[in-house]
């Protein structure tokens, strides 16, 4: 089963639980400085208390809706968190491609 949850906050987190395995993970962000201050302050943290994840970065952002809509119709989300804007992140919960997320509930501490 194939679930995407999204987290609505200025932009969106959407976490995609596709075919990609749970050590291996595809983060989709914007780039630059952004991407760069998201991989301090959330992956670099995560990565020290996990070793045995490896994260592998997409720059795909801007293309995200279209991209995540190709791959539920192909039956392959590879991806496992995607960073929208939050316009985006309602786009894809009414269509069934994201739903909202307690983070108190579905995240680790």
């Amino acid at each position: 089963m194939k679930l995407t949850q999204s987290f609505l906050a200025g932009t969106a987190l959407a976490l995609v639980a596709g075919t990609a395995s749970a050590q291996d993970m595809t983060f989709v962000s914007w780039g630059g400085a952004y991407q760069m201050s998201q991989q301090k302050a959330y992956v670099e943290p995560y990565i020290e208390a996990n070793p045995d994840v490896s994260i592998t970065w997409d720059e795909s952002s801007a293309e995200a809706v279209a991209r995540l809509r190709a791959m539920n119709e192909a039956g392959n989300i590879t991806w496992d968190l995607v960073d929208v804007v939050a316009a985006d992140a309602i786009r894809l919960c009414d269509e069934g491609l994201a739903m909202e997320y307690d983070p108190e509930d579905m995240l680790a501490p």
